[in-house]
């Protein structure tokens, strides 16, 4: 789990800008730029972007009582998963407090979950200690890289890449191995942005070559920048950005996608159940509009900007950008106490030196194509 990104020397050529993600021991460097973030964003909007994501970690699961196995620990409900299948669900502790987001993708001999790589040694570990006499192995797969396209263009994109018909990539809730020349290549629906969206998971010695093909068919190479504003526009939160690990599965505004209240007892369960129960929680991520009484004030608050109503702390900023889909109108996703979260809501904030209003929309997408 401690090598740099087999794509980052091309990236380093192509001029990228690289900087560490998270814990330097992990060498996750991401670029944040490589050919400039407005032809970044443009190319994913119009057409495909390729972004490398040596952040991401995969889980491997394999022996026959694996899938019974997840069921009982995970949030979401996995009984009836087919080879093929994609979910996305939490791995809590006893306090209900998420220790990983991630995503359930089953195959015919063995399960992975994809997650971030700060939390996957943890993860692993955790979920062991509740083996016993299962058929079940758990191992890391540090061999594995992935890469994402987004964008209208990025199916047509993918499938010529990997040599395979358009009609060949997964849709919604979907993943698929596709054989190529360097080896299997595992694609995964993801929707991150609003536009189409596809996950490549393959072995490390054949990301440059795929990264290589994806480029030649259209794919403009991308970093953070331009992949971060898409997705606050489309209102999807980020794992570690704009909730962490001190967080219940209520707060996050993925609660209907992750966690089911039908399937039985899972590893924090009860924590979930009654705050279900009793009707909300402390807090919630919320869909901020920011506006200002000054029309030459930069409203692009850092993440942990306070919130404040008549005075009183009632939140912070987790992220923020200028919608280019909005006319460069300033948005952002903020984590909210309950009772200052209702759609129309005007928060308080400081950028700057600048005061400024934030109202609460109702839901947490900006733009959605």
């Amino acid at each position: 789990m401690s090598a740099p990104s087999p794509v980052e020397p091309v990236l380093s050529d192509l001029g990228a800008v690289l900087e560490v993600y998270g814990d330097p021991s992990l060498r996750a460097s991401l670029a944040q730029t490589i050919e400039g973030m407005e032809l970044e964003y443009a190319s994913l909007r119009r057409g495909a972007a390729v972004f490398d994501e040596p952040h991401a970690a995969i889980l491997e699961l394999t022996g026959s009582d694996r899938l019974d196995f997840l069921n009982r620990m995970l949030t979401q409900d996995l009984r009836d998963m087919a080879p093929g299948d994609l979910r996305a669900g939490f791995w809590l502790n006893r306090k209900g407090r998420i220790v990983a987001d991630l995503r359930v993708m089953h195959f015919d001999v063995r399960t992975w979950l994809e997650m971030d790589i700060h939390v996957a040694e943890t993860t692993r570990a955790t979920l062991e200690e509740f083996l016993f006499t299962e058929d079940v192995s758990i191992s890391l797969r540090p061999d594995l890289h992935r890469l994402s396209v987004h964008g209208p263009d990025a199916s047509r994109i993918v499938a010529q890449a990997l040599g395979c018909a358009e009609g060949d990539m997964p849709g919604p809730a979907q993943c698929r191995e596709i054989q190529t020349p360097e080896g299997g290549v595992v694609v995964a629906h993801e929707s991150l942005t609003g536009e189409a969206g596809l996950a490549l998971v393959m072995a490390r010695e054949a990301a440059t070559a795929i990264h290589a093909r994806l480029r030649e068919g259209g794919a403009r190479p991308a970093g953070w920048q331009a992949l971060n504003i898409a997705r606050i526009e489309a209102g999807v939160p980020r794992f570690l950005i704009d909730f962490a690990q001190d967080a219940l599965p209520a707060e996050t505004g993925f609660l209907d996608e992750r966690v089911s209240f039908t399937k039985g007892c899972y590893l924090g369960q009860e924590v979930v159940a009654r705050m279900h129960a009793l009707g909300h929680p402390r807090r919630v991520l919320r869909a901020l509009r920011l506006a200002s009484d000054n029309p030459d004030a930069l409203l692009l608050p850092d993440a942990g900007t306070p919130l404040t109503r008549d005075g009183k702390e009632v939140g912070h900023i987790t992220s923020a950008t200028l919608s280019p889909m909005l006319s460069r109108a300033p948005i952002a996703l903020g984590m909210v106490r309950w009772g200052a979260h209702e759609p129309a809501t005007v928060l308080d904030l400081d950028i700057d030196g600048q005061p400024a209003r934030a109202t609460v929309q109702e839901n947490l997408a900006f733009w959605l194509p």
